[in-house]
């Protein structure tokens, strides 16, 4: 019971720090982007509003690539060179080679703990039996 009780905590505190962490990040996303406005409206010599990028007219476009149609076409070709995007797709690769290797020792471990606690009620089950016995031979 208590282990049970322990694996329900560790989840919610999981749960409560992932929340937090995103919370955390889009916070600072928000900072971040605000102080990038200001700054480029203080050194325009004349200011003209841009065109309003997907994600801010519809919350359907705040996906990963919503914001790529802020800048123009052809800002985006100097930005997004062939080496860029291979870097990229290399850093990608082994972004999801490590989480999955994560998640891969995230199994293996709760398996050995589900492993270890059938154990331990086993050599309790034991043991109670054996007391059992000996209190019928007494």
């Amino acid at each position: 019971e208590q282990l049970d009780r322990f694996d329900e905590s560790r989840a919610e505190l999981e749960a409560k720090k992932t929340f937090v962490n995103t919370m955390r990040v889009e916070t600072l996303d928000k900072f971040y982007n605000r102080k990038l406005n200001r700054v480029q409206l203080s050194t325009s010599s004349s200011w003209a509003p841009h065109r309003k990028s997907r994600r801010e007219v519809h919350s359907r476009y705040e996906t990963f690539d919503g914001s790529m149609d802020e800048k123009p076409r052809k800002e985006l070709r100097k930005v997004f060179t062939d080496k860029v995007l291979s870097s990229d797709r290399e850093a990608i690769r082994q972004i999801a080679k490590r989480v999955q290797n994560e998640e891969t020792w995230r199994e293996v471990f709760k398996r050995m703990e589900q492993e270890r606690r059938a154990d331990l009620r086993a050599d309790l089950q034991h043991r109670q039996a054996h007391v059992d016995r000996l209190m019928m031979l007494s």
